[in-house]
């Protein structure tokens, strides 16, 4: 096991078979959190640019910035 999350629910972090699932991180005893800046939109991530620098459309907060959309991994200006 490296992870368990006391459910067999998939995509929140832990797999059913209790392994971390791509895209999070899990330390055994919290709950599992998104890897934001990993390049991988999961969770709650509105977007995921494989980076955490501000100002490129996506923020370090993994949240679509003020005048850009974002689809996939790529963020673009919306104007």
């Amino acid at each position: 096991e490296t992870c368990d999350d006391g459910n067999t629910q998939p995509a929140d972090g832990c797999s059913p078979a209790c392994t971390v699932e791509a895209g999070w991180r899990c330390v055994k005893g919290f709950p599992c959190e998104t890897a934001c800046g990993d390049g991988m939109r999961v969770g709650g991530e509105a977007c995921d640019d494989g980076n955490t620098v501000s100002g490129d459309g996506c923020s370090a907060a993994c949240t679509v910035e003020a005048g850009y959309a974002c689809a996939g991994a790529a963020c673009t200006t919306s104007v």
